[in-house]
């Protein structure tokens, strides 16, 4: 759906659902590097980072790193999981670093009845392992203000209005969701994944805007639809 917005088109790793071996043969073929991600899970659970060198495909997960002869071998060990679960699979982004580690922004936004709204924006830096920034994998706590720079607030306004829109669009009202972005190595942005279930955020500021503009939206539909009938 993000595709076909040309404005955000640009932001997009390339992806596709994973439906088959050749399907995931042809993609790693031709990015080399890759994500594996479970179209419907969170907190970074069963996420691969897959790379293809000239004898082996080195897998790496949150906790190990596993070597194997051939495609062929791995998705022989992980087929099945695979077919029980819709994966999708991702451009691997060099991404930028900070103090040595890859950091992304965690986007919150609502709808306030007449656009859809920034209420928060929180920062997740990975730890000892560079798989996935979500802090029950070792990742940490960033503030904002520490790794903003000029034109980050513009472009998460931009994004966050534009992607309310197509979603509510092609699925239906959404009053809350979030954008999990980030910068590649060259400073450009990209747009990793979008949550119809944002998570609660552990940053007090940012979950009490929330859960207010939770209870501002609640609201506003209830009045409406009083008023309607």
């Amino acid at each position: 759906m993000l595709k076909k917005e040309p404005t955000l088109e640009k932001f997009l790793p390339k992806t596709i659902l994973v439906e088959d071996k050749e399907m995931l043969r042809n993609f790693l073929d031709k990015y080399e590097q890759i994500y594996l991600k479970p179209a419907n899970s969170a907190k970074g659970k069963g996420i691969f980072k897959i790379r293809k060198n000239a004898a082996t495909i080195v897998v790496t997960e949150y906790s190990r790193k596993l070597f194997f002869p051939s495609l062929e071998a791995f998705w022989t060990e992980y087929e099945s999981t695979f077919l029980k679960k819709n994966y999708i699979a991702q451009e691997e982004i060099t991404p930028l670093l900070y103090e040595g580690n890859r950091f992304d922004f965690r986007i919150l936004a609502h709808f306030d009845g007449q656009s859809y709204q920034v209420s928060g924006v929180g920062v997740r830096q990975s730890g000892k392992q560079n798989v996935t920034t979500h802090v029950p994998n070792g990742g940490r706590i960033l503030d904002f203000n520490e790794v903003k720079r000029p034109g980050d607030e513009q472009f998460i306004e931009k994004i966050v209005n534009l992607c309310g829109e197509i979603l509510s669009q092609q699925l239906g009202f959404f009053g809350e969701f979030s954008i999990d972005a980030g910068l590649t190595d060259k400073r450009e942005y990209v747009i990793y994944e979008i949550n119809s279930k944002p998570m609660s955020f552990d940053e007090e500021h940012i979950e009490k805007e929330r859960i207010d503009s939770l209870m501002a939206l609640f609201y506003q539909l209830f009045r409406s639809q009083l008023f309607s009938d």
